[in-house]
């Protein structure tokens, strides 16, 4: 349930995003902009429904490990199985991660760099880098696993803090335009 209220959620940060971006470009002009903030959209619409299936496919899989566990008491059919289903899914859960976090990845580190996410310093657009879906599992995620148990369990859940971090340069992005006054021509 979790899942689902996530990707809802996920899907509204980054509309709006979306939208702030778009009113970005357009006001600095620059065409070739225009394509990566498009990119951007397709890059979040496409998380929405790949993170939507990914989150029932993976309790798919848990619902029918359960019941052949229930039905027949043998763990190991029960989990052979469940990871049949499991790796039936694997090429679209492959295409939607590609789609999805390497697309927003991309996209967002062309935006920083290119401006059309205003920060003042170099420092803050290498900072921004490493705020993405990628990155952060890539490389914040990595050195968790080198700590000890538990803290290296951190590593789980930096992809998706990784998206969180790209909804944080959509509000550096918001208060830029509000200081410019941006906002009042979109309002």
């Amino acid at each position: 349930m979790c899942g689902f209220v996530g990707t809802l959620l996920y899907y509204m940060g980054f509309h709006r995003m979306y939208a702030l971006l778009k009113c970005r470009a357009e006001r600095l002009g620059d065409a070739k902009n225009n394509k990566w903030v498009k990119m951007f959209r397709a890059s979040y619409v496409t998380g929405t429904v790949a993170w939507a299936y990914v989150h029932a496919m993976f309790m798919t899989v848990a619902l029918i490990f359960k019941f052949v566990w229930q039905s027949y008491g043998d763990v190991e059919t029960a989990a052979k199985i469940a990871n049949k289903v499991f790796y039936a899914n694997a090429a679209p859960m492959l295409i939607a991660y590609l789609l999805c976090d390497v697309g927003l990845t991309v996209t967002m580190i062309v935006l920083v760099w290119k401006k059309v996410i205003p920060l003042k310093s170099t420092a803050a657009r290498i900072a921004a880098t490493l705020c993405n879906p990628m990155m952060m599992p890539g490389v914040i995620g990595n050195l968790f696993t080198l700590l000890p148990w538990p803290v290296n369990q951190l590593d789980h859940g930096t992809e998706s803090f990784g998206h969180a971090l790209v909804l944080l340069l959509g509000l550096l992005l918001l208060r830029e335009m509000e200081r410019t006054g941006e906002l009042r021509r979109i309002v």
